[in-house]
C-alpha cells in the first residue's frame, strides 16, 4: 500500500477521521493537533476536508525526526498547552467508541490529586502481554505498570487514550527505565536521545511512582490496529456503531441496487452490478466496479479497483487500481474472524487477512488464500500461503 497508515479507511474514513471526530463531539473544545513525522503534504487535503466537515480546527504539528510516542508532547509543549488547563492524547491506531466526555468528567473530578487520566479495557489473559498492563487499587490510583510484560501482570491494559493536566509537560516525570528494552539500546552503543521520549516505557512508569496516575476503565468495543486483521476487525466495529449513533453513513440495499448483507459502506462513485452480493463488513472505495455475480464479504476494496465477473473476495484487503479476473477467488482463512472472547475483548484468532497492494492483477480463474501480494505483481496462477514479492 502506498497510503500513509493514518489516511487508510476504515468504515469508510480514513483512521485518522475517528479519533478527530470524537474530539468534535466534546463541548468546549475547539483545535486539534496532529503530531507526526511524515511530510504535512500528505495530510493537507484531509485537514481541510476534515476540518470543514466537523467545523474544528486542526493543525498538523511535523517533528522533525521520530520523537516517540510521548517526544512531541514535550518538543510542542507550549503550543499545546497555551491558555489551557487539560487536553486530550489518543493514538490513531485504536479503535473504540473515544468516551472522552466521560473520560474528562472523570479526570476533572480527581485532578487535583492525579495529573493524568488513561483508559483501560480488559482483554484476555492470553493476549494481555502484548500490551501495556496496569494494576489500580479500588479508587483508580494506579499503582503498577509495565508495557509488555514478560510474565502475567494484570488482563487490564492500556486503551492508548488519556487526559493530561498540562503541568505534566515538564520533564519531572520522565523516568529512563532500566528495563531489557533500554539496557539492550545501551549494549549496542545506541546514543540517548533526550529528546525520544516513550509514552509506555519512560512517562508513564514515572506517573506512577508519583501517584500521579490513575485510570478509566472502559467498557465497550476496543481494537489496536496494528496488522491487516486489526483493520478489517475495526471496519466491522466501527459500521456497528455507526448503525446505533449515524446510520446515514451505511449503504442499503435501495440505495446500493443491489444485495446487501449486514453492514456496508459503498462510495458514491463505485459501480455494483445488481446481481452481486455485498457484505457483511465490507468498504467499497471510490471508482471502483464489482461486476455481475461477484461476491465480497468481510473486506476492505480500496480505490479505482475492477472485481471482475464471478468473482469471490472474502477476508481482504484489496489495493488501489488493482484487478480480481473473472471466476478468481482472493481469500483470508474463513475462521479468521472466529471471536474469543473473554471480558470485553473481542480479537482474532489467527490474523488471516489476504493483502493484495496496488496495481495488482489477479488473471481470471486464478485462487488467491491467505497471501500477501506486492504491488504491481501480475498473478497468473494460484498461490496459498505465500508472500509475493
Amino acid at each position: 500500500m502506498s497510503i500513509d497508515k493514518a489516511l487508510f479507511p476504515i468504515a469508510g474514513k480514513e483512521m485518522l477521521y475517528h479519533p478527530i471526530a470524537a474530539c468534535s463531539r466534546v463541548p468546549g473544545l475547539k483545535e486539534v493537533y496532529v503530531l507526526g513525522y511524515f511530510p504535512g503534504e500528505q495530510f493537507t487535503t484531509f485537514i481541510e476536508n476534515t476540518s470543514k466537515e466537523l467545523n474544528i480546527k486542526i493543525t498538523y504539528l511535523q517533528e522533525e525526526k521520530p520523537l516517540g510516542t510521548a517526544g512531541g508532547l514535550f518538543h510542542f509543549g507550549q503550543v499545546i498547552t497555551k491558555g489551557r488547563e487539560y487536553f486530550f492524547v489518543l493514538h490513531v491506531d485504536v479503535c473504540c467508541s473515544f468516551p472522552l466526555v466521560q473520560l474528562l468528567n472523570c479526570h476533572k473530578q480527581r485532578a487535583s490529586q492525579f495529573c493524568v487520566t488513561m483508559m483501560g479495557t480488559k482483554v484476555d489473559k492470553v493476549a494481555a502481554p502484548t500490551y501495556g498492563c496496569y494494576v489500580a487499587d479500588e479508587n483508580g490510583k494506579m499503582v503498577h505498570y509495565a508495557e509488555h510484560p514478560e510474565s502475567f501482570i494484570s488482563n487490564t491494559i492500556n486503551a492508548g487514550v488519556y487526559v493530561f493536566n498540562c503541568s505534566v509537560v515538564t520533564r519531572k516525570f520522565i523516568k529512563k527505565k532500566t528495563d531489557p528494552y533500554n539496557l539492550l539500546r545501551k549494549s549496542f552503543d545506541f546514543q540517548e536521545d533526550d529528546e525520544v521520549i516513550s509514552m509506555e516505557r519512560d512517562l508513564l512508569p514515572g506517573l506512577v511512582n508519583e501517584g500521579k496516575l490513575c485510570a478509566f476503565e472502559y467498557n465497550d468495543f476496543w481494537r489496536s490496529i496494528k496488522n491487516p486483521g486489526g483493520a478489517v476487525y475495526a471496519n466491522d466495529q466501527y459500521m456497528k456503531w455507526y448503525m446505533n449513533t449515524k446510520a446515514i453513513q451505511l449503504t442499503t440495499p435501495q440505495t446500493a441496487k443491489c444485495e446487501v448483507v449486514g453492514d456496508v459502506i459503498i462510495h458514491s462513485s463505485a459501480q455494483v452490478d445488481p446481481s452481486a452480493k455485498i457484505g457483511p463488513n465490507v468498504y467499497i472505495g471510490p471508482n471502483t466496479t464489482v461486476g455481475a455475480g461477484a461476491r465480497v464479504h468481510n473486506s476492505i476494496v480500496l480505490n479505482n479497483v475492477k472485481i471482475k465477473e464471478h468473482a469471490c473476495v472474502m477476508y481482504a484487503i484489496i489495493g488501489n487500481d488493482s484487478i480480481v479476473g473473472i471466476w478468481s477467488r482472493v481469500e483470508g482463512l474463513p475462521n479468521a474472524t472466529d471471536a474469543i472472547v473473554e471480558g470485553r475483548d473481542t480479537r482474532f484468532r489467527r490474523l488471516g487477512i489476504t493483502v493484495i497492494g496496488n496495481g495488482v492483477t489477479v488473471h481470471p480463474e486464478i485462487i488467491i488464500r491467505n497471501c500477501i501480494v506486492m504491488p504491481h505483481k501480475p498473478i497468473k496462477a494460484t498461490v496459498v500461503d505465500e508472500i509475493i514479492l
